[in-house]
C-alpha cells in the first residue's frame, strides 16, 4: 500500500487539514493585488515596500499570499513582516505565515542566529495561543526549520504532551530528527522524549515511521534497542503497509552508528527482506560496521562475509527484476568500500560476468543492467588499484564508453596522492573528446594533487565548453596554480549566464589569493540572481571580508513560463514500463508548466536516467547526461507544503533558483527536502517502475497531456 494521495481539490482546503494543503492558491487568481504579488514573486525584488504593503491588505486572501511570497524570496528584511503576519486575526494568514517562517529557516541565504530565535519563539507562543486552529502543521514544519533553542522546546513539549494518535505527535518528532540531521546529531532532552513515545508505536504506523526516522537521524548508542526490536517485527508474516516498509529501512540505518558487531547477523537477515529498500539499507549498514573495523580486521572481515549474501541478488537481478536485485548492488558498488571488500566485489563480477555470458546467448545482446552493475563494481576495483583498468572492458563494453570513464574517475578522485602511482595517467583524459570525461578527469586530477597536469589544467580553462571551464578553475586551485588566475578570471565573466558555476569559480580565487576576488565578489551583490548573491556573501565570510551594502540590482528576468493546462499529466515511457505524473499546476504553476512545456516540445525523449541513489532518488532531464546539464535557463523555486513520499516529482537544484530541466523521483519518504527542493506533482500509476529504474535507463518519451 502507498500513503494516500490527495484529490486535486483537498490542494486548495486550509492548512487546518493536515494534507500539507495550502491555505490559499497562488497562482492564475482573477484578483489583481494576488497577480501583482504573484508577478513580483518570481521577480525577486530588492525592495519589499511593495510586499510589505500587500501584507496589509484588507483581503485576508492576500494578505496571505504575500506571506508566501516572502517566504518564497527568503530575504532576512521580511522577518519582521512575517512575524506581523503570524499575529493576524484571520488563521489563513497565521497559517501562511507559519510556513514563511520556515522557509526562512531553510534559506540559502544565511538568517543571524539573532532573527531565527527569536522568530522561532514568536512561531512557538502564536501555536500555543491559537490551539483551536487545528493540526497546524506549517507551525511544527517552522520550528523544525528555525531551529534553536525556541524551536527545539516547542517540538519537545509537542512530543510530550500530544495523544499517540494526533498528527501532531508524529510531525514534531520528524522535527526534531530533522533539527538533529542539521546539528549531527539528537540533543539529549529531544532522545529521551521520543523514546518515552517509542512503547506507543507498535500499532500505529504512521507513529511508528515518525519514531525511526528520529532514531535514525539521532546516531546516538541509545537507540540500539529499539531498533533491534524494529527489524524484528519487521519480519512479521504478511504485507507490510508503506509506512512499515520504510520504518524498518530506517531502523536498519539507526544501528549504522548505533549497532556492534553482535548486530551483523541481524543486518545482514535484512538484506532478504521483502521491500528492497530495508535491503539497500543492511547493505550500507554492513559495509559501515566493516569500516569501523578498520583496526580489527577479523571484525571487518564478518561484517564483508555479511555481505556476500549479495550474490543472490545477482540470480534476481538477471531475471529482470531490478528494484529487488539491482538496487542493494547498485548502493554497494556506490559507497567507499574498506580494502577488505576486494574479494568481494571481485567474486560478484565474477558471478555476473557468468551472467552476462549466459543472457548474451538466447538474446544476441547484454543485459544491460547486469552490464552497468559490473561496470559500477570495477569501478570500485579501480578506486582500489589507484588507476583506470577494469572500466575499460567491463560489462562486455556495452555501456557507453564515456559512462564507464566517468564512472573509473568518480572513484579515483576520492583517493589521497600517495595512493595514485607516480606515473599517473589521469592527464591524458583531460583531451577526451567528451566535455563530460574532461570534467571527471579534472576533478580526479585535482583531488590526487596530479602536479604533471598543470598545464593541461591551464589549458581548459579556455574550453568551449563552460562546465568543463568551471572544473578546470577548480583544479587549477587545488594544484595552487597561481598562472590561472587571469583564465579564471575571463571564466567569470560567464557566471552571470552560467549560475551553477559561481561557487567553483568564487572557491577558486580565494583559494589562490587573488586580489580581483574581493571586486569580483561584491559586484556579484548587486546581480539579480540570488545564487550569484548567496555565493558571494559566503565567500565575502570566508576571506574575513565585511559584507557591503549591495547597490541597486535589477530585477530578475521574468522566467520562461507558460502555464499548463488543468490536469496536466507527463506520461514517462521506458524500456521497463511506464508510468504518469500529476502536476500541481495550482501551487506551482511556473515549475509544473515549464516541464509541461519541455516535454511537449520532446526534450526528454530520448535522455537518460543519469543518477540513482537507492532509496532516495531517481534523477533524470539532463541533456548532458552527466548531472552538469540544462535547458540554457533558469527558473525561481516554488516551494509548498507538498510532501515529499514515495513518487514525488522534486525539482533539482545547485543553489536557490537554479531550477531548469532536471527532475527528480522520491523513491521514499524524504522530509528533510521539503522546505527547500520545489515538489511540483507525484506519480500516480506505475510507481513500481520507477522503483526498477537503473542508471543508464533511457526516457523513450514524455508524452504531455492535454
Amino acid at each position: 500500500m502507498r500513503p494516500p494521495r490527495l484529490a486535486a481539490s483537498a490542494l486548495a482546503c486550509l492548512a487546518t487539514l493536515w494534507s500539507g494543503c495550502v491555505t490559499t492558491r497562488v497562482s492564475r487568481s482573477s484578483s489583481p493585488d494576488i497577480a501583482e504579488i504573484e508577478r513580483l514573486e518570481d521577480l525577486r525584488p530588492q525592495d519589499l515596500g511593495r510586499l510589505g504593503t500587500l501584507a496589509g491588505s484588507a483581503d485576508p486572501a492576500v494578505r496571505a499570499r504575500a506571506m508566501v511570497a516572502l517566504g518564497r524570496i527568503q530575504d532576512p528584511a521580511a522577518i519582521p513582516i512575517i512575524q506581523q503576519g503570524l499575529s493576524d486575526h484571520d488563521a489563513s494568514v497565521r497559517d501562511r505565515a507559519a510556513f514563511a517562517a520556515g522557509l526562512m529557516g531553510m534559506s540559502w541565504v544565511p538568517v543571524p542566529d539573532a532573527s531565527r530565535e527569536a522568530l522561532a519563539a514568536t512561531v512557538v507562543a502564536v501555536d500555543a495561543a491559537n490551539q483551536k486552529d487545528g493540526a497546524r502543521r506549517s507551525f511544527i514544519d517552522a520550528m523544525a526549520r528555525l531551529g534553536g533553542a525556541a524551536g527545539g522546546v516547542g517540538l519537545v513539549n509537542i512530543v510530550k504532551s500530544a495523544g499517540a494518535d494526533d498528527e501532531r505527535l508524529q510531525r514534531a518528532i520528524l522535527g526534531l530528527a530533522l533539527v538533529a540531521r542539521r546539528e549531527g546529531k539528537m540533543a539529549d532532552a529531544p532522545l529521551q522524549a521520543v523514546l518515552a513515545r517509542w512503547k506507543e508505536s507498535p500499532k500505529r504506523p504512521r507513529l511508528r515511521y515518525a519514531l525511526a526516522y528520529a532514531l535514525a537521524a539521532s546516531k546516538s548508542p541509545a537507540v540500539r534497542a529499539p531498533a533491534l526490536e524494529c527489524l524484528q517485527q519487521a519480519q512479521k508474516p504478511g504485507e507490510l503497509l508503506e509506512d512499515e516498509r520504510e520504518a524498518a529501512a530506517l531502523c536498519v540505518r539507526a544501528l549504522i552508528e548505533s549497532g556492534t558487531e553482535a548486530d551483523v547477523p541481524a543486518v545482514q537477515a535484512m538484506l532478504d527482506h521483502q521491500d528492497y529498500r530495508v535491503a539497500v539499507e543492511a547493505t550500507r549498514a554492513l559495509v559501515r560496521f566493516a569500516q569501523r573495523a578498520k583496526d580489527n580486521p577479523a571484525r571487518a572481515a564478518a561484517a564483508v562475509a555479511a555481505l556476500g549474501d549479495l550474490s543472490r541478488k545477482v540470480d534476481l537481478l538477471a531475471k529482470g527484476r531490478s528494484a529487488e536485485g539491482g538496487q542493494p548492488l547498485l548502493q554497494l558498488a556506490k559507497l567507499e568500500l574498506p580494502a577488505e571488500a576486494q574479494g568481494l566485489v571481485a567474486a560478484l563480477r565474477k558471478q555476473i560476468q557468468a551472467q552476462l555470458l549466459t543472457a548474451q546467448a538466447p538474446k544476441g545482446s547484454v543485459d544491460l543492467d547486469l552490464a552497468r552493475i559490473d561496470c559500477r563494481l570495477a569501478a570500485a576495483q579501480d578506486r582500489f588499484r589507484g588507476a583506470v583498468s577494469e572500466v575499460l572492458t567491463c560489462g562486455h563494453q556495452s555501456p557507453p564508453e564515456v559512462w564507464r570513464l566517468s564512472l573509473a574517475l568518480g572513484q579515483i578522485d576520492h583517493l589521497p596522492a600517495a595512493a595514485v602511482p607516480g606515473a599517473s595517467p589521469l592527464a591524458s583524459y583531460l583531451s577526451h573528446a567528451s566535455p563530460t570525461v574532461r570534467t571527471a578527469a579534472l576533478t580526479a586530477v585535482g583531488a590526487t594533487k596530479d602536479a604533471t597536469a598543470k598545464d593541461a589544467v591551464l589549458a581548459l580553462l579556455g574550453d568551449p565548453d563552460p562546465l568543463v571551464a568551471g572544473a578546470a578553475c577548480g583544479t587549477a586551485a587545488a594544484l595552487g596554480d597561481a598562472r590561472a588566475v587571469p583564465g579564471i578570471l575571463k571564466v567569470a565573466e560567464k557566471v552571470p549566464s552560467y549560475p551553477d558555476l559561481a561557487e567553483t569559480v568564487a572557491s577558486a580565487l580565494v583559494d589562490l589569493k587573488a586580489p580581483q576576488a574581493k571586486d569580483l565578489l561584491v559586484g556579484w551583490l548587486s546581480q539579480p540572481h540570488a545564487h550569484l548573491r548567496d555565493a558571494a556573501r559566503q565567500f565575502l565570510q570566508k576571506m574575513n571580508e565585511p559584507i557591503p551594502p549591495a547597490a541597486p540590482r535589477p530585477l530578475a528576468a521574468d522566467s520562461p513560463y507558460s502555464p499548463a493546462p488543468d490536469g496536466a499529466t507527463l506520461r514517462f515511457a521506458t524500456a521497463k514500463g511506464a508510468f504518469t505524473v500529476k502536476l500541481d499546476t495550482e501551487e506551482n504553476p511556473r515549475t509544473s508548466g515549464n516541464l509541461w512545456a519541455l516535454a511537449k516540445k520532446g526534450s526528454f525523449d530520448g535522455l537518460t536516467f543519469h543518477r540513482v541513489e537507492p532509496n532516495f532518488v531517481v534523477q533524470g532531464g539532463d541533456p548532458r547526461g552527466d548531472g552538469d546539464g540544462g535547458p540554457g535557463y533558469s527558473i525561481r523555486c516554488e516551494v509548498s507544503d507538498r510532501r515529499y513520499v514515495r513518487g514525488t516529482i522534486g525539482m533539482a537544484l545547485s543553489g536557490k533558483d537554479t531550477g531548469g530541466s532536471q527532475f527528480f523521483f522520491t523513491t521514499s519518504e524524504q522530509p528533510h527536502l521539503e522546505g527547500r527542493y520545489t515538489a511540483f506533482g507525484e506519480v500516480t500509476d506505475g510507481d513500481g517502475v520507477v522503483d526498477e529504474l537503473m542508471e543508464g535507463d533511457a526516457i523513450t518519451a514524455v508524452t504531455a497531456k492535454p
